[in-house]
């Protein structure tokens, strides 16, 4: 194991205590995981959190306001301590498989602050088969070629999957552009599509790592489910396909 990169975990969380029960205890004992970061939008789960889990690797915060998916995801990476942050949605569960196959990817390949590290699938659940990208692991994702592949199967899907390891300060750099602060509104159900669309202006490059996966969870009260058929993805696609 590579043990020079400090990496936290960063968990934007919205009651969704359910999970993070059931989560926690796998993260606290992985040893790949240098803090725990969590930014609650109510504080209820960090107030459940705390009745149950004492922890110096837990750094804990509660928003004064519900600032949404999108601004509460970058609260989130903020408060991180470490250059290299992994940031896991609070419904769903990166492995110990899922930092294996990250840390022996770096050790082989060159290691830029500016590569965003996609998984490249996700294990499949009880109510949902997952989603797989592993045919497009050998694709460039930047912002001169992205627009061009969103005709392959599953480009979309992939670029709104987030749940990734990402350098903190290019994440957070990313997010200058405030002539698209009005999209922050409509990215309630594709907040990472519109994130990544930031980054690769800034000049990433997304990396599908080979077996890098974690568990996708679907239910009633995600936001995929409350949201995927009103919001409006085709004005994303347009930002991705004009290369704004």
């Amino acid at each position: 194991m590579t043990t020079e990169i400090k990496l936290s975990l960063c968990i934007p969380t919205f009651n969704r205590w359910q999970f993070l029960e059931k989560t926690l205890p796998e993260y606290l004992s992985n040893n790949f995981i240098d803090e725990i970061v969590i930014s609650d939008e109510t504080g209820s789960d960090i107030e459940k959190i705390r009745s149950k889990f004492l922890d110096a690797k837990l750094k804990l915060f509660s928003n004064s306001n519900i600032l949404g998916a999108f601004l509460n995801k970058r609260k989130a990476v903020s408060h991180a301590t470490n250059q290299w942050v992994c940031l896991i949605d609070s419904d769903n569960f990166a492995p110990q498989t899922y930092f294996e196959a990250w840390y022996k990817f770096i050790k082989e390949n060159p290691f830029e602050s500016s590569i965003i590290y996609a998984p490249s699938f996700t294990n499949p659940q009880k109510n949902h088969p997952g989603f797989d990208y592993r045919h497009l692991i050998n694709d460039t994702f930047t912002l001169e070629t992205t627009w061009n592949l969103f005709g392959k199967r599953h480009v979309e899907t992939m670029l709104n999957t987030g749940n990734y390891i990402i350098n903190k300060d290019f994440f957070l750099t990313a997010d200058g552009a405030t002539k698209f602060s009005d999209y922050v509104e409509k990215c309630l159900a594709v907040d990472v599509l519109f994130k990544n669309y930031l980054m690769l202006r800034l000049g990433a490059r997304i990396q599908l790592v080979p077996n890098m996966s974690y568990d996708h969870i679907v239910h009633d009260g995600s936001y995929y489910m409350q949201t995927h058929k009103t919001i409006c993805v085709q004005d994303f696609n347009k930002l991705y396909r004009e290369k704004l």
